[in-house]
């Protein structure tokens, strides 16, 4: 089955060790979108923060130069088939850093597109695209940084590239 998801290189699920009960729902999560095939698990041996911080950095290694998925095993899709196929149709392959499927922001959000703001400072990337162009970046400022990924993402990254949050937003933590 083709999904809206098919332009993707790789689809990455970061299961951390705490958390061995959540692979199974998050699978059925990518179960519902079609892309559970495609699903590489990333299960590092740190917890919590530390452990985002490890499976991010080895998705983002693994997927050099590749167009890829990243998912926390905590996902849950909303209305995401539907929403993503419209939304996809509005930007340009190249228009872009990361694409956020979902985040806890706190900040006025500028509309792009239809379906798409620009984010400047967002919490929570369960679900996020990183454009092939942007993967070694995003894995240096996540390697020369001591802070969680949300705040590296969310002070370091989106306020100086692109990054656009989809809307309404397709993924949530369960």
């Amino acid at each position: 089955m083709k999904t809206p998801f098919a332009f993707l290189d790789r689809i990455f699920l970061i299961n951390l060790p705490e958390r061995t009960n959540q692979l199974m729902d998050a699978m059925y999560e990518c179960d519902k979108i079609g892309i559970k095939p495609r699903i590489e698990v990333i299960s590092p041996r740190k917890t919590e923060e530390e452990g985002i911080r490890q499976g991010m950095i080895e998705a983002l290694t693994r997927g050099k130069d590749q167009r890829i998925l990243i998912l926390e095993d905590d996902v849950k899709f909303v209305n995401a088939t539907n929403v993503f196929a419209k939304a996809f149709e509005q930007v340009r392959y190249d228009d872009w850093m990361i694409l956020f499927l979902g985040v806890c922001s706190h900040v006025p959000k500028f509309k792009k597109y239809d379906n798409w703001h620009l984010l400047k400072q967002g919490y929570g990337g369960n679900g996020i695209i990183v454009n092939k162009d942007a993967v070694s970046l995003l894995r240096s400022f996540i390697l020369h940084s001591k802070e969680p990924v949300d705040n590296v993402l969310a002070e370091t990254v989106q306020p100086y590239y692109s990054c656009l949050l989809i809307d309404p937003m397709i993924t949530k933590r369960r």
